[in-house]
């Protein structure tokens, strides 16, 4: 059968008109008389090369709507007369995509598109569990990096305009008698530092449910049927999690620390500031340990109490002392028991008792996730 149609030779290329010969239709196939089309940008992405195509030359067009004219051998569901119409990615109707509702997925239609060139293999630390766990986690502490980043330079600029709120207003420090300007600023700057080590703690929540999510959704089995250890497995999960965690607190303090030196001219801020950002790494790897127990003991209901344990800190932590609560309430939250550095000074015997207590509840969770039966769904 002769027809014209628009092909494309190479890419990055442009399409041309030309005659072509269509054979019959042959097992599967159908051949359909058009009646209305369309003009998709896909077909723009395939001539530029953004969509790569598997081979060439290749026919655009695909969206339109006709009548079938020829049935092929084993057309299921199709025959002559069927009126029909088209989409760039067939959908058979059947896969697990498709069932979900998400037919631009399906695997049918995928096979149709060249790979993306890249690497043949992956590389080699993605061959180790941390590493696997590094590349699933990069994403989201990127962009908590970022925001944390960005909300110490924003508290540490705001240092400037305290001290000279404080420092010029008599009327202020009349409430302030017995405190200089730099006490006060400290002040501030200690409660910024926690209010940001608040967030921090629910970047370790989130990181350290990254290991149940994986395991929910049946990730986890495949690895560990490979020869890792749930040890090796879950570790490397909570090792990305702590770590991550330690170093938005890091960077907390060095953006509050820098600007605050842009703004005095005292170099000394950064490390005495990163120093009391670091103060809040034992409180915060608690957290996470509440959580990597939460997932080892009750797995079930991990995610959720996790999520609630820390909306208690939360509470408690900026609430507690506000509202007079007994001393034994504000001893459930880690932060609130951690010195608010600078504005206090250094202990070290509550951030050894939160070392050994966060130690103690990550083995908890380690220990009872070897034990007990991989969940999903």
């Amino acid at each position: 059968m002769q027809t014209r149609g628009a092909i494309i030779r190479q890419t990055p290329g442009k399409y041309e008109v030309v005659d072509l010969e269509v054979d019959d239709p042959r097992e599967g196939e159908v051949q359909v008389k058009l009646v209305a089309s369309g003009l998709c940008h896909s077909d723009d992405h395939v001539a530029t090369g953004d969509i790569p195509v598997g081979v060439y030359p290749f026919a655009g067009g695909h969206e339109g709507s006709g009548i079938i004219t020829k049935a092929g051998y084993n057309t299921k569901g199709l025959k002559e007369g069927d009126h029909v119409v088209f989409s760039f990615l067939p959908s058979c109707g059947h896969c697990r995509w498709c069932a979900s509702g998400m037919q631009n997925l399906c695997d049918l239609g995928a096979g149709l598109l060249q790979a993306r060139p890249g690497r043949a293999d992956a590389r080699r630390w993605l061959s180790t569990p941390l590493g696997l766990a590094w590349r699933l986690h990069r994403g989201a502490l990127s962009a908590w990096a970022f925001g944390v980043t960005l909300l110490g330079f924003v508290y540490g600029g705001l240092g400037e305009s305290v001290e000279t709120l404080l420092g010029e207003n008599p009327d202020a420090q009349v409430f302030f008698p017995t405190s200089s300007t730099a006490d006060l600023v400290d002040s501030y700057l200690g409660v910024t530092l926690r209010i940001t080590a608040l967030l921090v703690a629910a970047y370790a929540v989130s990181a350290t449910c990254r290991a149940r999510t994986e395991e929910m959704a049946g990730r986890a089995e495949p690895l560990l049927a490979a020869g890792v250890s749930r040890f090796r497995w879950l570790a490397s999960h909570l090792t990305v999690a702590l770590a991550g965690s330690t170093a938005l607190l890091v960077l907390d303090g060095l953006a509050t620390g820098i600007s605050r030196a842009l703004a005095t001219g005292n170099a000394s801020e950064v490390p005495r500031l990163t120093g009391a950002a670091l103060g809040y790494v034992p409180a915060v790897w608690v957290v996470a340990g509440v959580t990597a127990a939460l997932i080892g003991l009750l797995p079930s209901v991990a995610v959720s109490t996790a999520w609630a344990s820390f909306g208690v800190v939360l509470v408690i932590t900026l609430f507690g002392e506000s509202l007079d609560w007994p001393a034994w309430v504000s001893d459930l939250s880690p932060l609130a028991q951690t010195p608010t550095m600078p504005a206090e000074s250094w202990s070290s015997m509550p951030v050894l008792a939160l070392l050994l207590l966060a130690t103690t509840l990550l083995a908890a969770g380690a220990a009872a996730f070897r034990r007990r039966d991989l969940t999903s769904g």
